[in-house]
């Protein structure tokens, strides 16, 4: 789902390169003229007081990066403990698949007890509507559908179940987000017996919830009861809503039990006590009446008020082959039971869906709370669970995820260690990846974000990213060295020299992916992860790059530079 965006910033960057070495360098030699200056006397001055605040910053960086050269080994373990400190608030920061989002719309799954009648259905879904208009005055409108519909409706469970489709006013015209409406609208359908609902985003097919656990099992009364013991399990962990189950209380129904002895010592066998019997309850189409070319087919069938009777059902008869009329009550036993709603199976196996919804938690540690709660389940022989949903898609993306940024570290390396002709020089500029972490957990953890997927891409991108400053101040102090400067007098020169330069770079990059991270409007909680992550780790990385990468390259940096034997500088072996 990420394709077209690396696509358009792949394609972006590739555009810019071209233009900085084409057209850039034509219009800079046409109208860039160093000498002048605004006209202006507000340009004029502020350009002077940009310029005052330049250079009193150089004079500050310039003694704090003498003093960090002075005191290596105390700068690299002030590094060290910042980025093993920010590994540490990792936990903290809570995981998710993806940000929650005010869509401003979300569905109403409801259920009453299977077999309720359309009629006291509809009572009940009226009856929720007005819960609706007085809990939600950011109502915008609302839809309901009750019982078996068309098309992809034909999918619904019947009479007893339906769905209300609650629409908001745009994000800009509440007080209220969704999920804080949600949870009030929460509080009011608890208060009413025998529902069961769930509350979802809807607006997609498949499984609804966001972890949802599957009970594999063959028995179904051993998979009921289990799965009413999980469930309840489940309701005593913060965060965890709306918690339903595949394997509902049963449809009422009126089961016959032939007697096959019986039936077989009076010559009939089981098909046609069958088809007498689906004659009498769903009808058989006996013929067709033709008029003017218009066919009608002809329904034999019992009338309702006696198929509802099961007094009748036993008074009914059974025509054997030789003419005789046998009691239905005479060869059959009639119980009345449950049957099941759905029978699913997963994998060739059959299985109970535990759908559960999160809400005011992430999404990481309820699913550690629900792996919890399951080990102290002892599950019966030939049963055994498996935790899906959102849940389960959420640590396969972290997996490949994590392998994305392994292999984007790798290439980011592998070009570099090519253009410098040397694999040191790329290998300190590489330790600004690391370091660019503690500021993406830094900044999540401030602004209270969770580590999601968005979060995640936002870290694949700055492996490209905060590399280029210290590209840009490497290969400077290479090219110094290479003209004669000793080590320590090189990195002094680079790092003041390419001050400006790394600080522009950085800060354009920030401040044009600050209104993103702020997730203002409709969406938009969607990527402000992504600007969060890239803003953290180009700050941190900044910083990093003008005090402790200038200290790591003293450690590292080459012998030789094109023939040109290089000397270090005494320095105090702090």
């Amino acid at each position: 789902m990420f394709n077209d965006m690396a696509l358009t910033i792949c394609f972006s960057l590739f555009c810019a390169l071209l233009v900085s070495l084409t057209l850039i360098p034509l219009l800079a030699s046409r109208f860039l003229h160093v000498e002048g200056r605004a006209r202006l006397g507000i340009l004029r001055k502020l350009s002077i007081l940009i310029d005052s605040g330049l250079q009193h910053l150089s004079v500050g960086y310039t003694s704090l990066l003498n003093g960090c050269l002075n005191r290596r080994k105390t700068t690299l373990g002030i590094a060290l403990a910042v980025f093993f400190g920010s590994l540490a608030l990792i936990p903290s920061l809570g995981t998710d698949f993806f940000p929650h989002m005010d869509q401003g719309s979300f569905e109403i799954q409801l259920e009453r007890a299977p077999g309720t009648s359309l009629t006291s259905t509809e009572e009940t879904f009226k009856h929720i509507e007005n819960i609706i208009h007085d809990t939600i005055p950011e109502l915008k409108n609302q839809n309901s559908q009750i019982g078996v519909g068309e098309a992809f409706g034909a999918f619904e469970k019947g009479s007893y179940a339906g769905t209300i489709r609650v629409n908001l006013t745009e994000r800009e015209e509440r007080k209220r987000g969704q999920m804080e409406i949600e949870s009030a609208l929460r509080k009011e359908l608890d208060q009413i017996p025998g529902l069961t609902y769930s509350i979802t985003q809807g607006g997609t097919f498949g499984e609804e919830g966001d972890l949802i656990l599957y009970l594999f099992g063959d028995d179904l009364d051993t998979s009921k009861a289990l799965s009413a013991r999980i469930k309840q399990d489940l309701k005593e962990i913060p965060g965890a809503f709306d918690i339903t189950t595949s394997l509902e209380e049963g449809m009422p129904e009126i089961q016959i039990i032939p007697d096959r002895d019986r039936i077989s010592d009076l010559g009939l066998n089981i098909s046609q006590v069958a088809n007498a019997v689906s004659t009498y309850i769903k009808g058989t189409r006996a013929t067709i009446f033709r008029d003017q070319g218009e066919e009608y087919g002809i329904l034999v069938q019992l009338d309702p008020k006696y198929r509802e009777n099961t007094d009748v059902l036993q008074k009914l008869f059974v025509t054997t082959q030789g003419g005789n009329q046998i009691p239905l009550s005479s060869i059959a036993e009639f119980r009345r039971g449950l049957s099941p709603t759905s029978i699913l199976r997963r994998d060739q196996q059959r299985v109970v869906n535990i759908s559960v919804t999160v809400s005011g938690r992430n999404l990481g540690e309820v699913t550690r709370d629900v792996e919890a709660k399951l080990k102290g389940v002892t599950l019966p022989p030939g049963y055994s669970y498996e935790i899906g949903g959102s849940a389960q898609d959420m640590i396969t993306s972290f997996k490949w995820l994590v392998v994305a940024f392994i292999g984007a570290a790798f290439i980011v390396y592998m070009v570099m260690a090519s253009l410098f002709e040397s694999f040191i020089a790329p290998f300190i500029i590489f330790l600004t990846i690391p370091l660019a972490i503690v500021g993406v957990i830094g900044l999540l953890f401030i602004t209270g974000t969770t580590l999601s997927v968005v979060a995640f891409i936002g870290i694949i991108m700055l492996a490209g990213i905060v590399v280029n400053n210290s590209i840009v101040l490497v290969d400077y102090i290479n090219q110094l060295r290479e003209g004669g400067f000793a080590l320590r007098e090189a990195v002094m020169v680079g790092g003041r020299t390419r001050l400006r330069p790394i600080l522009m770079t950085a800060l354009t990059t920030i401040l044009a992916l600050f209104p993103l991270s702020l997730g203002l409007g409709s969406g938009a909680e969607a990527w402000a992860p992504m600007a969060r992550s890239v803003i953290g780790g180009l700050m941190a990385s900044t910083l990093l790059t003008l005090l402790v990468i200038p200290v790591i390259y003293t450690y590292l940096a080459p012998k030789r530079l094109k023939g040109l034997k290089n000397r270090v500088d005494s320095e105090p072996s702090s």
